[in-house]
Order: C-alpha cells, then structure tokens, then sequence
C-alpha cells in the first residue's frame, strides 16, 4: 500500500496555512471596523444632539445608544462643544445662510447663487446679478 503522494501533503499545509492567515487578517480588521462604527456612530449622535440644540441627549445618553463603543476606547460626548469638535462645524447660533438670486440685495459674490455676482445696480444697489 503506497502512503500518500508528497505534492498533497505540500499542498495541504499550504491551504491551512492561507486559511489561517486569512482568518487572522479578518479577526485583526474587525477592531478596525468597530471602531470605525463606533465614529459613525458618535457622528450621528452628535448630529441629532446639536439639532435638538444640546437640550436633550438622544436615545438617553451615550451608553445607552452605543454600549459596545467604551470597547474600543470611544466615550461619548459629555457637553455640546465636545460634539462641535467631532463634527468639525460651528455652534448651532450660527444662523443657516441661504444663497441670494437674481436681482437680489447682497453684499459680497459669497451671499449669490452660482452663476451670479454681486455688482451695483442701476438703482444703485448691490444685487445678484449675472
């Protein structure tokens, strides 16, 4: 009775090793991903916290909304300037400011749709004009 053929015994350590290396790339990645769920996550925590105006926190606070997240070292915010730091934008008293049209009163190019500018009129005011 012949034992079996060198080539396969070659080639299954070579398959459960290319097994085990694929399995370890993923186990190492899913920290990676659940940390990249638990920025999304305070993200849009922060989003709904500063629409509401820093009144009420959301789903009853950070530990309750994403419990898995302190696994991975991320904490929520505790005061609203915490959140203006995630999301990277002003305080919600800066006012929202909607773009002027055509023959509109503005003050610089910036208050103007696209395609327009701000120049004086034949009134004499500045407006949006093209």
């Amino acid at each position: 009775m012949k034992g079996i053929a060198v080539p396969y015994i070659i080639a299954i350590i070579l398959g459960i090793t290319v097994v085990f290396l694929v399995g370890a790339a993923f186990f190492s990645s899913s920290g990676d991903l659940q940390k990249q769920s638990c920025q999304n996550k305070l993200s849009t925590y922060c989003t709904v916290w500063r629409g509401g105006g820093y009144q009420t926190e959301p789903s009853g606070g950070w530990e309750t909304y994403a419990p898995e997240c302190s696994n991975v070292g991320i904490s929520g915010p505790n005061i609203g300037s915490e959140c203006d730091e995630v999301l990277g934008k002003g305080t919600t008293t800066s006012p929202t400011t909607t773009k002027k049209g055509l023959d509109e009163e503005c003050n610089s190019a910036d208050d103007c749709n696209t395609g327009l500018t701000c120049k004086e009129s034949r009134d004499g005011k500045t407006r949006c004009l093209r």
